[in-house]
């Protein structure tokens, strides 16, 4: 059995960072963590957020693209998948729809005095929202299936 030399590798020092002609190259601590905290992070949180509402809105111009012309072999319905336009779809109807029921709850909409008072109950609130789920559930997977 033959054993290959091992081989020698150069000590990393960071002389390149303490020479005094690269140290004008670095950039300032203060500014580094100034641009990190008040720009990058910011621009991340908000990027994060519009990419977020952006997915739901080109789906949305997309379906009324369909309606117009109503063939998936017209781009860009061509090589966009089915399944996953449904599931952005269902995941859609159930954002407004969370966002009725507190709207709902925290009576910023007007409702029935019934629908009010099965809101108000934290207990029935939560039935319905099951109930609400497994019927978007149920729908979906039937959609899928039957495609």
């Amino acid at each position: 059995m033959q054993t290959e030399p091992i081989a020698t590798t150069a000590i990393d020092t960071n002389e390149e960072y303490i020479a005094a002609e690269n140290v004008r190259k670095q950039p300032a601590v203060l500014t580094s963590v100034f641009r990190s905290i008040f720009v990058e992070t910011p621009k991340d949180f908000f990027g994060g957020i519009f990419g977020f509402f952006a997915r739901y809105i080109r789906h949305f111009i997309d379906g009324f693209k369909y309606f117009w012309k109503p063939s998936l072999k017209v781009p860009p319905f061509e090589n966009k998948d089915f399944k996953e336009d449904c599931q952005r779809t269902f995941e859609l109807v159930i954002l407004v729809t969370a966002a009725l029921i507190f709207l709902i709850k925290m009576d910023w909409i007007p409702a029935h005095e019934q629908m009010a008072a099965a809101y108000g109950n934290d207990i029935a609130q939560m039935a319905v929202e099951a109930y609400i789920f497994l019927v978007f559930g149920v729908s979906y997977l039937l959609l899928v299936l039957l495609t």
